[in-house]
């Protein structure tokens, strides 16, 4: 998973949704992420709750197909686990948040309950584990990113992030990798607002582009 060893990839609700509805050679990208890099994937009970509860509020087919992931993976294949943090953690998140922002380094502390459940639940396995924790929610990044790295928590991404870390790693071609981002901007406005963000776009195709050029001036690439 990612070429490294005990690593662990922690999802939030959004992150979630987002993964399970965007589709690369046919299959969702977390099902990419199980079935083709075999990672290691856990969600908070929070985050399940979230979902079950988005299922019976709302008809559109981006909840109904994270919650057949959900029913297939978790109850199954046992793929997709559900992790509880101890105690401590929760508080420990919650705390952190609190202090950053007494201290006027952000101006919110607020998560909620998924976020914070699904941070604590990547404290928990950093002590035995490389984490990567992905979160769609970008009002809450700046505060998670703080967290973490007091904490010595792991690696944040959004999910346009993970795409280009995965394009960067060889895993996703460069037009997978495109595409991708579009169409998770695209559940993002459904879900969230009105409107997609182009400027959102542009700055993780940028970094696509960089990450194409750097590695096109490679010796074997110009060989």
């Amino acid at each position: 998973m990612f070429n490294f060893d005990k690593s662990v990839l922690v999802l939030d609700s959004c992150a979630l949704i987002f993964l399970s509805n965007v589709f690369i050679r046919g299959k969702s990208l977390l099902d990419f992420l199980i079935y083709d890099l075999k990672t290691d994937i856990y969600i908070a009970p929070a985050v399940h709750e979230e979902v079950r509860r988005l299922l019976s509020s709302q008809t559109a087919t981006y909840i109904e197909q994270t919650d057949e992931i959900l029913k297939r993976e978790i109850y199954l294949r046992r793929t997709i686990k559900i992790g509880s943090p101890s105690d401590y953690c929760p508080s420990r998140i919650k705390g952190q948040a609190i202090e950053i922002t007494r201290e006027g380094k952000l101006s919110e502390s607020w998560l909620d309950r998924g976020e914070r459940d699904s941070a604590a639940l990547a404290l928990y396995f950093s002590k035995k584990y490389n984490v990567f924790f992905i979160t769609g929610d970008f009002k809450a990044i700046k505060l998670l990113k703080e967290i973490f790295h007091r904490e010595f928590i792991g690696v944040i991404y959004s999910p346009h992030d993970l795409c280009v870390y995965l394009y960067s790693k060889g895993m996703l071609r460069h037009e997978q990798a495109e595409k991708l981002l579009f169409d998770i901007e695209e559940i993002i406005s459904d879900f969230r607002t009105s409107e997609i963000l182009p400027s959102r776009i542009e700055e993780y195709r940028e970094k696509l582009k960089q990450i194409c050029n750097i590695s096109c001036k490679k010796p074997e690439c110009l060989s």
